[in-house]
């Protein structure tokens, strides 16, 4: 198993017109030597990274509502975890969601770098040529985020009242997994990723614990049910969702649920903890949990290739993809049979 490097350079020079043929008798040409080293594909992706903003606000305390201690309990209880101390949980309307959440996406997703990576992936093909990675992103987010948890400052929001309808109770009960996951196995080991640009170790990692918050969510539906049902949020956008970032904004919710169902159906609880505490490195593995944790993967590194295009050409945007990239990639293209091949 490998690492796929995906490089995407930008020529700064005009086009030449392209070399005639060599005639039978003419020597080849000697070939071109590439070197690795402080100009590899590794160390562009590090001078390229642009790390976020993940400084958080303290957060104003309010005291909890019964109703929202007991889900605290039932999480405890499927998780067979303690808190150690208590979350801070505010109830919020949708519009003071949608404001949070535009404070937290502004910073956590810097501008320099996303505008990079929005003119490669329209290159290759998996963004529309007339939309950018974080405007596909927010239009992905408006209105259907019902809540969240902030490892940095423990900011536990949901939209929401104390009376609970059944999503109310799922999306409680997933941010409190995310809460107790976060006082016993450190969470904010994901922001370290982040400000490396680490993706696909960020994407591997972010698979088990979005796959132990809905895993144990259920768990509490299930143990705990509420009767009414509630209804689900409607795509807040007006604009279509390029399906290459649905696919991998789902993938940590979908295919980390199944990662941490078969981890839990294997070792129970215990093994989710172990997950835990030791990130997935691929998505391979978050997709194949046979092959965690044993089944490592192999880095490779790219080599400089600048003296096959030129002085005056340069990497604009260098990241490492894995299994999940990779999949989406081949699913805008392939039908399902020859995308599960390939």
């Amino acid at each position: 198993m490998t690492w796929v490097a995906l490089c995407m350079a930008v020529g700064c020079t005009p086009a030449e017109e392209e070399p005639s043929s060599p005639s039978p008798s003419a020597s080849p040409s000697p070939p071109v030597e590439v070197k690795t080293g402080p100009t590899s594909a590794l160390q562009a992706m590090r001078r390229l990274c642009v790390p976020p903003d993940i400084t958080a606000d303290p957060v104003t305390e309010v005291p909890t509502p019964p109703a929202i201690a007991e889900v605290a309990d039932q999480v405890e209880a499927v998780r067979g975890l303690d808190f150690e101390r208590p979350v801070n949980v505010e109830p919020i309307t949708p519009v003071e969601m949608d404001r949070r959440l535009r404070g937290y996406f502004d910073a956590y997703y810097p501008e320099r770098l996303y505008a990079r990576r929005s003119s490669a992936w329209q290159t290759i093909g998996v963004l529309p040529p007339d939309v950018g990675y974080l405007e596909a992103l927010d239009a992905y987010q408006q209105g259907s985020v019902l809540g969240f948890y902030n490892s940095q400052n423990e900011e536990l929001v949901y939209t929401g009242d104390a009376e609970l309808d059944r999503i109310e109770h799922f999306v409680l009960a997933h941010e409190l997994t995310h809460a107790i996951d976060d006082q016993h196995f450190d969470l904010d080991r994901l922001d370290e990723l982040v400000l490396r640009c680490e993706e696909e170790r960020f994407q591997a990692s972010l698979g088990v614990v979005e796959g132990s918050a809905n895993h144990f969510a259920t768990q509490v539906l299930f143990r705990f049910p509420v009767a009414e049902t509630g209804s689900a949020p409607s795509d807040g956008s007006a604009d279509p969702v390029p399906p290459f970032i649905v696919e991998l904004q789902a993938y940590p919710y979908s295919d980390g649920q199944r990662f941490v169902d078969a981890l839990a159906d294997e070792g129970g609880p215990a093994a989710v903890n172990r997950a835990l505490r030791t990130f997935p490195t691929t998505t391979e593995q978050v997709l194949h949990p046979s092959k965690f944790p044993d089944e490592v993967a192999e880095p490779v590194d790219v080599p400089d290739f600048s003296p096959m295009f030129g002085a005056t050409w340069r990497d604009h945007d260098v990241m490492v993809v894995g299994e999940v990239w990779l999949k989406a990639l081949f699913d805008l293209r392939l039908e399902d049979p020859a995308a599960a091949d390939a």
